[in-house]
């Protein structure tokens, strides 16, 4: 504890920088490179306090989660901003498919009701992370293309994960990763993130240069920064077990 503040500190010879996410709950993770003492760490709840003082009231605001999702017939998703309702079929085959209207998971015929929603997701979250990975490899490809001569920058690779609290992230080796539950996000929200991914190539930082640089490709980039931190959509995004996201 510091202070008044209930911190859970993360050590990682991986970090170069220190982060600080705050949850519901008003739980606080510090995660700081090996090297960070235990003066530095206060020093950094210190000038970062009105900033997380902020953030606990604005969640402690927040309406209650929804129930969490089951995985059955005509419970909606999201793909691309657009409402699809879930479809469970037993056609033989295992895998998963969209229409206009909805998401078609194919999974074996006679399980058990827990081992089915078990199956659907793990079919579904496969075909989300399919769709994610082109879907992002285009609007990456297309920004680096379009304002190579703002970016300065390509990234090495770009690939998609799960992510519990971060919409992507840039690597110092140059490799861009995002959450492939962004795929159910708007293509303007997804936009957003995949330059703001870009941009830290560039700018490692969260500075003003780097948010200039932001708004010299995406002017309107406000609107789909705030679209995510909506709670509702958090909910929608994140239906795998995700509670907040940020992005580094």
């Amino acid at each position: 504890m510091i202070d008044d503040l209930q911190l859970e500190i993360r050590r990682n010879r991986r970090k170069n920088t220190a982060t600080i996410t705050v949850f519901r709950a008003g739980r606080i993770v510090v995660s700081v490179p090996t090297h960070f003492t235990n003066h530095n760490i206060r020093e950094l709840i210190a000038r970062k306090r009105p900033w997380i003082n902020k953030k606990v009231k604005q969640l402690a605001s927040l309406p209650p989660p929804s129930p969490e999702v089951q995985f059955i017939n005509d419970e909606g998703f999201l793909f691309l901003g657009e409402d699809r309702r879930l479809k469970i079929t037993y056609d033989g085959f295992v895998g998963a498919f969209s229409t206009e209207q909805q998401i078609v998971v194919s999974v074996p015929a006679g399980l058990a009701a827990a081992d089915q929603a078990r199956a659907v997701r793990k079919e579904l979250a496969a075909w989300y992370a399919n769709q994610a990975l082109t879907t992002l490899n285009d609007r990456v490809e297309y920004f680096a293309q379009h304002f190579k001569q703002t970016l300065q920058a390509a990234p090495s690779r770009v690939g998609v994960r799960y992510y519990k609290s971060r919409w992507g992230v840039c690597k110092p080796n140059g490799e861009i990763v995002f959450n492939w539950c962004l795929i159910m996000a708007p293509l303007s929200v997804i936009d957003y993130v995949v330059v703001h991914e870009l941009c830290h190539l560039r700018v490692p930082n969260h500075s003003r240069a780097f948010w200039r640089l932001v708004a010299s490709i995406l002017p309107d980039y406000k609107e789909s920064k705030r679209w995510l931190r909506r709670v509702d959509h958090k909910k929608c995004l994140a239906p795998f077990g995700s509670s907040r996201a940020s992005m580094t």
